[in-house]
C-alpha cells in the first residue's frame, strides 16, 4: 500500500508542477507579446552612418577597379584569357570582402541605435519583418524616424 501511496503522491505532484509550467508559460508569452518588426533595408538606408559607410564603400570599390582596369590593360586578350579570369575573380573577392566589412562595420555602428530605439518605443525585440508570420507591430516608420533624427 505504502509504494501505491507513494506513486499516486508522486503523480499528483508531477501533475502540479506541470499545472504551474503551463501558467507560467502562458505569462511569458504574454508578456512577449510587445515584438516590433522592421523592413530592415528602409531602416538602413536612413541612418546616417550607413550613407558614410556607403561613401567609403564606393570609393575603395572605384580605387579596385582602377587598379583591376590597370592590371587587365597589361595583358594581351588573345593571349592571357585564363590569367584575365583570375585576375577578375581576385578583384570580386577583394571587393566582397571589404563589402562584408562595411555590412560588418554597418550592423555595429546601428545596433546601439536600434537597441535606444527599441527600449524607447517600449519593445522587448525587433525582429526583420520577413521572419514575422503573425502578430507583432510594424515599427518601421518609428525606428526610420528615429534615425533620421540622429
Amino acid at each position: 500500500m505504502s509504494k501505491k501511496r507513494v506513486l499516486i503522491g508522486a503523480l499528483v505532484l508531477l501533475l502540479a508542477v506541470g499545472s504551474i509550467m503551463i501558467n507560467l508559460s502562458s505569462e511569458v508569452r504574454a508578456e512577449a507579446s510587445k515584438i516590433g518588426y522592421v523592413d530592415l533595408e528602409e531602416v538602413y538606408e536612413v541612418h546616417p552612418e550607413v550613407a558614410r559607410l556607403q561613401q567609403t564603400l564606393e570609393a575603395e570599390a572605384q580605387e579596385l577597379q582602377a587598379e583591376f582596369q590597370q592590371e587587365m590593360g597589361e595583358l594581351d586578350p588573345e593571349q592571357d584569357q585564363e590569367e584575365m579570369q583570375q585576375l577578375q575573380q581576385q578583384f570580386q573577392q577583394q571587393f566582397n570582402q571589404i563589402q562584408e566589412g562595411q555590412w560588418e562595420e554597418i550592423e555595429q555602428q546601428i545596433q546601439p541605435d536600434l537597441d535606444q530605439a527599441r527600449k524607447e518605443l517600449g519593445l522587448d525585440l525587433i525582429v526583420n519583418q520577413e521572419v514575422v508570420v503573425n502578430g507583432g507591430q510594424d515599427v518601421t516608420e518609428e525606428i526610420k524616424d528615429y534615425f533620421e533624427n540622429l
